[in-house]
């Protein structure tokens, strides 16, 4: 009888450690920063490529690619997802000029549109990253976020007050270091004037 009230406990003591750890692991009670691969994340992260803030990492990471650090968070009104990682030289600069021609293009064709807004060559500092509402971006940061960090480009939609799409991409030219983030603001506060 001893033996039987002891593995019961010690059962209801595992179990909901083992349910607390999967609710962690499957990104909804924090953001999750782990995953399997890069394949892993980038399928979550581009759901259905047909809608037009989907489909915005790339499809696979180069080869060159190193040391990546992830983000995702799908919970309340709220999804980010995010990566980070190094890249050699030439590889890096292709992918530069890839999302800056991209960011272009959408500003060009949104010129406008008085719900979108574009920012490029940005200095990245701490204050920017908290006005913008990006802080959670700060664990894709390789070095620290006042090191040589610049805005790529970055876009901002209103989508109906006051949820809001941003996505962009963070460089670091000293480390070949490119971030990439797609965020869905449930609740922002937005400072940019939406009115006619």
């Amino acid at each position: 009888m001893k033996k039987h009230g002891k593995i019961k406990k010690k059962v209801c003591i595992a179990v909901p450690c083992i349910l607390l750890l999967i609710y962690f692991l499957w990104g909804r009670a924090w953001p999750r920063r782990w995953f399997i691969s890069s394949d892993q994340f980038l399928r979550l992260a581009n759901p259905d490529p047909k809608y037009e803030f989907t489909g915005f990492f790339p499809e696979k990471l180069p080869v060159s690619a190193e040391n990546p650090r992830y983000i995702y968070y799908d919970g309340f009104f709220d999804n980010i997802a995010g990566i980070s990682f190094t890249l050699d030289a030439e590889k890096y600069q292709d992918m530069k000029e890839a999302y800056l021609a991209f960011f272009q293009e959408e500003e060009a064709e949104h010129m406008r549109d008085i719900f979108f807004w574009y920012v490029f060559d940005e200095k990245v500092t701490t204050e920017f990253l908290e006005d913008e509402g990006l802080d959670n971006l700060k664990s894709l940061f390789h070095e620290g976020v006042e090191d040589s960090y610049k805005v790529l480009a970055y876009d901002i939609c209103a989508s109906g007050h006051p949820s809001y799409y941003l996505r962009g991409v963070i460089c670091n030219d000293d480390k070949n270091e490119i971030i990439i983030f797609n965020i869905v603001d449930g609740i922002r506060n937005e400072k940019r004037d939406t009115e006619i």
